[in-house]
Order: structure tokens, then sequence, then C-alpha cells
């Protein structure tokens, strides 16, 4: 607010003040009062790229991804070698779906201060993005080196080590980045999807279970600890068409909707018809046709059980005994299952 002068008028806050409560806004996931404070530091000091940087945070937090593109520019025009203002713009780059311009624009900024752990986990990111795990590993590795107690470089490299199929150091870096910080919930669903990756699918039930008590609406968490229920339950897996994992359509029963889930349902199912009637026409010969017809219809009505009872249980049972009934938020931007949520 503005401060009254000795002679009863008003002077402008000064930008500093505007700019720290934008800061201040922002962690208390304020975007649209951040960005409005911002923009005022902005016009009090206009040859400052710092109110810019704080600017294109706050509206990359708030969704408006070519906005917040757009104030990192402006930033950049003002201080070209400024790391602060290159990562600004490699982070809304990357949060724009432009992970390839924010890796170059991100490197620049890692080479401007190359030991700055915002910087090189906002590059790990992009290299995430890009599925760049070599990359990754490498960077990782460096991150580690100058900052041991980062869990968001823990995690980085628990990703990158997945992606190359190392599992066991994967599961071990993981675990150091839950220990480090045990509220992240993606480090508990990563860890989830190593041993999903391993068919050890108790286990992964369990991580997908911690990283959905943690963050109840993120509806990855929810489907993918739904489908490691059922890969931990033989009597379900045989349905889930064994030896799927949860990455795979079989399990992805609960991520269709509409008239595609509905048509993935009934081909399954007369497959099973078919293949039962096939396997009773075999043996139609010896047995009682009244029996043939009663073997005939088990494989459908069982299947039928399970796609239009078990399976909308299971989704229930999640959402009232897991989530506390809280629904997971639609209209997430679509990301690979892997990567990290943005911004």
């Amino acid at each position: 607010m503005p401060r009254p002068d000795e002679e009863g008028g008003a002077v402008p806050e000064p930008a500093a003040d505007r700019l720290e409560r934008a800061w201040a806004l922002m962690a208390m996931r304020r975007p649209k009062e951040a960005a409005a404070e911002a923009l005022a530091a902005a016009s009090a000091s206009p040859n400052d790229p710092e109110p810019r940087v704080a600017l294109s945070c706050a509206l990359r937090q708030a969704g408006k991804c070519a906005d917040a593109v757009a104030a990192s520019r402006e930033a950049v025009a003002l201080a070209p070698e400024s790391p602060r203002a290159l990562w600004a713009l490699g982070c809304a780059q990357r949060v724009a779906g432009d992970a390839a311009e924010a890796r170059k624009t991100l490197e620049d900024a890692h080479r401007l201060a190359p030991g700055d752990l915002v910087i090189l986990v906002a590059l790990g990111d992009a290299l995430w993005d890009l599925d760049e795990w070599t990359a990754l590993a490498h960077l990782s590795e460096r991150a580690l080196a100058l900052h041991p107690e980062a869990p968001g470089a823990w995690l980085q490299r628990g990703a990158a080590l997945r992606g190359q199929s190392r599992y066991p150091e994967a599961r071990a870096a993981l675990g150091r980045a839950i220990a480090l910080a045990p509220e992240e919930a993606h480090a508990h669903f990563l860890l989830g999807l190593v041993e999903a990756d391993r068919r050890l699918w108790t286990d992964a039930r369990d991580s997908f279970r911690e990283a959905l008590v943690r963050n109840p609406t993120d509806p990855r968490y929810r489907r993918h600890y739904v489908a490691a229920v059922k890969a931990s339950l033989p009597v379900l897996r045989f349905f889930e068409i064994r030896g799927r994992d949860v990455r795979s359509w079989a399990y992805g029963f609960s991520m269709r909707s509409g008239w595609r889930r509905l048509a993935q349902r009934l081909r399954t199912g007369l497959f099973a018809f078919v293949g039962g009637g096939f396997l009773c026409l075999f043996g139609a010969s010896t047995i009682p046709i009244g029996l043939w017809l009663v073997f005939l219809a088990v494989p459908f009505l069982a299947f039928a059980a399970y796609v239009w009872f078990v399976d909308p249980v299971l989704e229930w049972w999640v959402t009232r005994r897991v989530t506390a009934g809280r629904p997971p938020v639609a209209g997430l931007p679509p990301r690979a299952a892997h990567r990290r949520p943005g911004p």
C-alpha cells in the first residue's frame, strides 16, 4: 500500500517491497496477486530485470505460459547475461511445451552460474521432459557433487537411472530422495514405477499409495495405484491380461473414457467369449449340451462381472478410503506418466 508523506499525500511503495511481497504470494500459491505486485514493481523499476523474473514466475504458476515467456524475454533483453533471467525464460519455455528450447536456454544459464542448484534442477527437468537419460544422469551426478543433500537432484538421478534400466541404483537414489523429503509425492510415485518395471506389484502398490496419500487429486497417482492393486492380486491380474505392466493398454481401463473405453472392454470380452467357445466346441462331443452352454457363458460372464462390478468398486474404494473422498483434478496438462508436474 502507498505510504503517506509528511504533507499528507502518498508516495509509491518501493519496488523492492513489492517484489518481496510477490515472491511471498507465490509461496502461498496466490499467483494472480503475485503477478499484480510484480507488475507494479516492474513499472516502478523499468530497467531492473528482477521484477520481470518474478512476473514470469507468477504467470507461469497461474498457467499463462505465453505471457510468462514474454515477461521473461523482457528480463533477458534488459540483462542478457543474467542467469536468473535466463532461468526464468527456460522454465517458462519448458512449461509452454518447448523443452528443446528450454534446454538451450537453461544450458546458457548453467554456463553463467554452474553451481546454482535451482538452475541445475531446472535444466534437469528439461532433460527429463526430453527423455535424455544419459545427459540427465551426468547432470544429476554433478549436482549431487555440489549439493549432496538436494532431494530434487536425487529425484532426477532416480529418474535417469530408471530410464537406463538400472533399477537397483534407481531404487537407492529414490530412497535417498524420500529420506530427504518424505512428503515429495512424485518420489514415491517414481519409486512405484521402478517396482512396477521389476514386476514387484506389492511394493509398487505401496509406493503408489504413498504418493496418492500425499497428493490425492493427481489422476496419475490414482490410476496407477488402482492398476497396481489389480496386478498384486492373481485373480485380478488374470483379467487384466497377465504380464502387462501399469503402462500398457490392459491397465488403461481406468484411464479410458467414453465410447473408447466401452469399445475396449467389449472387444476384450468378445475375445474371452470366443476363446471359451472354441474350447467348449473342442469338448462338445463328450460334454452334455447343458453343461456345454454353461461353459460357453462362463468366460463372458466372468469378464463382465469384473468389468462392471470389480473395477468400479476398486475405483470407489480408492476414492473413499485412500483419498478421503477427494476426486481427481480434471484438465491437467497431458504429460508422460514419469514426468514431474509443472510448473
